[in-house]
C-alpha cells in the first residue's frame, strides 16, 4: 500500500493585540478590590476610634462633673470654713485623697490617650499605604493609556499605509 501524500498547511496566528489591555485591566479591578477592602478596615478602624473618643467623651464628662461636684463641695466648705476651723486637719484630708484620685483617674486618661494615638498612627500608617497603592495603579493606568495609544497610531499608520500606498 502507497502511503497517503501528506498535506501540509499553514496556520498563522495572530496575538490579540487588547489581550494585554484587558489583562492589564483585570490586574487593575484586582487591585482597585483590594484597596476597597483595605478602605473598608479603615473606616470600621476609624468607627472604633470614633466610638473609643465617644466613650473618653462620656468619662470626661463624667469627670466634669464629678469636678463641679467637688467646687460645690469646696464653695460649702470654705463658707462654713470660719465656723468649723476645729475640722480643718479632716478636710485638708479629703482634699488630698480627692487629689489623688484625680491624679489615677489623670494617669488613666493619658493612658487611654496614647492608645488612641496608637490607633491614628496605625491608621495613618493605613492610608499611607492605600495612598502608596492608588499612585501604583495611576501610573499602570497611565502606561496603559500610553501603550493604548501608541497601539492606536501604529493601527492607524498601518491601514493608510495599507489603503493608500
Amino acid at each position: 500500500m502507497k502511503q497517503a501524500k501528506e498535506r501540509q498547511e499553514e496556520y498563522v496566528y495572530r496575538a490579540d493585540p487588547f489581550a494585554i489591555v484587558f489583562r492589564e485591566l483585570d490586574i487593575l479591578r484586582q487591585d482597585i478590590r483590594d484597596i476597597k477592602t483595605e478602605l473598608k478596615w479603615v473606616r470600621e478602624q476609624f468607627e472604633h476610634v470614633n466610638k473609643r473618643f465617644d466613650d473618653v467623651n462620656l468619662r470626661i464628662d463624667g469627670l466634669n462633673k464629678r469636678i463641679d461636684d467637688v467646687y460645690k463641695h469646696f464653695d460649702e466648705i470654705y463658707k462654713k470654713f470660719d465656723s468649723f476651723y476645729k475640722r480643718f486637719d479632716e478636710i485638708d484630708k479629703r482634699f488630698i485623697r480627692v487629689d489623688e484620685k484625680f491624679d489615677v483617674m489623670n494617669k488613666d486618661m493619658n493612658e487611654r490617650f496614647d492608645g488612641v494615638s496608637k490607633r491614628f498612627d496605625d491608621v495613618n500608617r493605613r492610608f499611607d499605604d492605600v495612598n502608596r497603592r492608588f499612585d501604583d495603579v495611576n501610573k499602570r493606568i497611565d502606561r496603559l493609556f500610553i501603550f493604548v495609544i501608541v497601539y492606536l497610531i501604529g493601527l492607524a499608520a498601518f491601514l493608510i499605509k495599507e489603503f493608500f500606498f
